[in-house]
């Protein structure tokens, strides 16, 4: 069963998706909605959604604001464009969550994202990305060129990967205000925090400058995963200005309890930091 999207009315959090499948016929401006979960296929057709959204409730501070709050399926050549305000909140450009065997494919980000005003921090930090605030399943060919800003859990792609994320490029900037140094706080082009079962983060490139504070990569920001089988970061390129005060890195800010390889990764970008800083790995 196929729809177009002009004949669903948005909700919010309703499995109203249930094994649909949707494709976009053109393109559509200045939504100021969510859609809420998917639970089927989206196909973009190449199509942008031009989203403006200002979440503009200081009372869900610990809310999500996403264009599809998760989904378990495929999304499939979507373009978002606009600009999201998260006021506070966990912001992601297009999926919350992405449940595992799930792919989201082709997909680009030319939406800036920004946590303004951004003076709370949720115990786990409050995740900015373009592509997805969590992922366990597969991100594939997906390009984020818009700026993220907020807190910590910053990235281009993923705020937090315990999936594989494969032939992604970020250009967009990306900063967080105040990442520290928890075990959480990863910032990254790609990805933020890397953390439990299987990574995989290969052939990305990064061409953003990357900017925070404590556990600060040109690809990603902090790994954590404490698995005994190899999760590689790969074939990965940094080609962008890293800079932060702890575990800097040009591939990746911090290696903490990490059993996994990194190996083929390039970095030729300028890497600033004060304390344990790196070409390649800031701190193991």
């Amino acid at each position: 069963m196929s729809d177009s999207i002009d004949n669903v009315s948005p909700s919010y959090y309703i499995n109203w998706t249930f094994d649909k499948h949707f494709i976009l016929m053109q393109d559509i401006g200045n939504v100021s909605h969510l859609i809420g979960q998917l639970l089927g296929s989206f196909y973009g057709a190449g199509h942008t959604i031009t989203a403006i959204i200002n979440f503009d409730d200081p009372n869900l501070i610990f809310s999500s604001l996403y264009f599809f709050s998760s989904f378990r399926g495929i999304i499939d050549s979507f373009i978002l464009d606009g600009n999201i305000n998260t006021n506070g909140s966990r912001g992601s450009g297009i999926v919350g969550s992405i449940a595992h065997t799930s792919i989201i494919v082709n997909c680009i980000n030319n939406a800036t994202t920004e946590c303004f005003p951004c003076e709370y921090e949720a115990p786990f930090g409050i995740k900015v990305s373009a592509i997805a605030s969590f992922n366990e399943g597969t991100i594939s060919h997906c390009i984020n060129n818009g700026s993220m800003s907020g807190v910590a859990r910053i990235a281009g792609i993923a705020s937090d990967n315990s999936g594989q994320i494969i032939n992604c490029i970020n250009t967009g900037k990306i900063t967080s205000f105040n990442s520290g140094n928890g075990i959480f706080s990863g910032v990254g082009g790609i990805v933020g925090t890397s953390s439990n079962g299987h990574i995989d983060i290969s052939n990305c490139i990064n061409l953003g400058s990357i900017e925070g504070q404590g556990f600060v990569g040109g690809i990603v920001g902090l790994v954590n995963a404490g698995v005994s089988s190899p999760s590689p970061i790969t074939n990965c390129i940094n080609l962008g200005y890293v800079k932060g005060t702890n575990s800097i890195g040009g591939i990746l800010g911090m290696k903490w309890n990490y059993l996994g390889s990194i190996t083929n990764c390039i970095n030729t970008g300028v890497i600033e930091g004060e304390e344990n800083v790196g070409s390649i790995v800031g701190k193991e």
